[in-house]
Formats: C-alpha cells, structure tokens, sequence
C-alpha cells in the first residue's frame, strides 16, 4: 500500500491512500432517520437506566438510614475492642484466683464459719415510739 504525502504553502500536510479500494456509501434518507431514532432511543435508554440505578441506590440508602445499621469498618473495630476487653477481664479473673484449693464441703470457699453469734447493732435497733 502506497502512500501519498503532500505539501502546499496554504494547508496543513495530507496524508492519502493511493492503493485503496474505493467504499460505496449511500444516502438514503430513511436510513439514516432510522439510525437517528435508534441512536436516540439507545441514549434514551441509557439514561433511563442509570437514572433507576441511582434511585434504586438512594432508596436502598435511605432505608439503611432508618434501619440504623453499623457500617462494615465499624463493626470491625468493635468486635476487636470486645476481643481486647475479654482478653483483660480473663487475664484479671486468672490473677484474682486463690492458690489453693478450697475446702470441700463448704460453700464460701474456706472461709471458716462463726460460732459465735453477733449482736445487732444498737444504732440501728428500730424502737417504737
């Protein structure tokens, strides 16, 4: 395939095929009113659709809103604090624990029983008047 460049003092260079088949175009009216409509129509509904996808996404949106949902970011977060919190209170009941094992037979652990009994207090004795 040739190629002719050429230059005038005027005008931009040219490029032209000169070993081209030469293409048949045809204009015919109706045709081209045809793709006119149908070019429209595709935009039409183009447009059409991205105009339901955004109401779809505010509609979904809004009912996210009334819903008070927890955003994916933020449940992570929490969920690692919660980890964090049982990890201390497990460590704190592994540090609060006796030694020693309790006496068997006794519910509060060892703790020897009175036998002695205890005098009310006489501030708090109610009398009535």
């Amino acid at each position: 395939m040739a190629i002719k460049v050429s230059f005038t003092i005027w005008r931009k260079p040219s490029l032209t095929l000169l070993d081209s088949e030469p293409t048949m175009q045809t204009r015919n009216p109706l045709l081209d009113e045809f793709a006119k409509l149908t070019t429209g129509a595709m935009g039409l509904a183009q447009a059409a659709g991205e105009e339901a996808r955004t109401a779809w996404r505010a509609q979904t949106d809004r009912l996210a809103a009334e819903m008070d949902l927890v955003r994916r970011d933020e449940f992570d977060v929490l969920k690692d604090e919660i980890a964090a919190l049982r990890a201390e209170i497990a460590a704190l009941k592994a540090a609060e624990k006796p030694a020693g094992k309790p006496r068997k037979g006794t519910s509060t652990g060892g703790t020897p029983r009175r036998t002695q009994p205890v005098e009310p207090n006489p501030r708090t004795r109610l009398t009535s008047r």
